[in-house]
């Protein structure tokens, strides 16, 4: 009896055991294709067969009432043996790190058209809305076309965002770039015309 008490409560014990610390651990740390859960099933239900073993022994030797001091130390090292593998999950729960929540971000391509004899430079332009990272001119016969990268700011609470240079101030809405948009239409401001696109990954 001891012996098929040990079998039947060591299998349900390797089961339940490595079946719940499977869901647990794949719940906090994620399935990676299955991989948490089947090293937390293989690392953990053997540990749940030894405690229904012992429990599985311990309880026949009770009723049989025989061997008492035996009996009560088997339930105890069973009962010993499934807290630790209890207290073993909650410190890898407690442990895992949550991935941080990336920002998405978005990059505006601003494309600005304006008379080959206008007074303009490719420095000192500003953006309220995140930072320029790059500025490339090109001129032709009649027309000078400056292409600026610029990287922008999520957080900016404001409801409408200026590209700013000298006299130069070209105004754009903010909710047209918060979302990831192909080129609009040309817009005019005195003698230059722009466009701009929004990337975002």
């Amino acid at each position: 009896m001891a012996v098929l008490a040990a079998l039947i409560l060591g299998v349900v014990g390797c089961f339940a055991f490595g079946a719940g610390a499977a869901i647990w651990m794949g719940s906090v740390y994620g399935s990676n294709s299955g991989g948490t859960e089947m090293s937390s099933f293989f690392t953990f239900g053997p540990v749940g067969g030894l405690a229904g073993i012992l429990l599985g022994v311990g309880l026949v030797l009770h009723f049989k009432g025989a061997h008492a001091g035996w009996a009560k130390g088997l339930m105890i090292g069973a009962a010993s043996l499934a807290g630790l593998a209890l207290l073993a999950l909650c410190g890898l729960a407690l442990a895992h790190t949550p991935p941080a929540v990336r920002v998405p971000a978005s990059t505006l391509v601003f494309q600005l058209e304006v008379p080959a004899n206008a007074p303009i430079e490719t420095s000192g332009w500003s953006f309220d809305g995140g930072s320029v990272s790059s500025v490339e001119k090109h001129c032709a016969e009649s027309t000078c076309t400056l292409v600026f990268v610029v990287s922008v700011d999520e957080t900016f609470p404001g409801t409408a965002r200026t590209l700013a240079a000298g006299g130069y101030r070209f105004a754009l809405d903010a909710a047209s770039v918060r979302h990831a948009a192909d080129w609009c239409e040309w817009r005019s401001e005195g003698t230059a015309r722009f466009r701009y696109r929004v990337n975002r990954d």
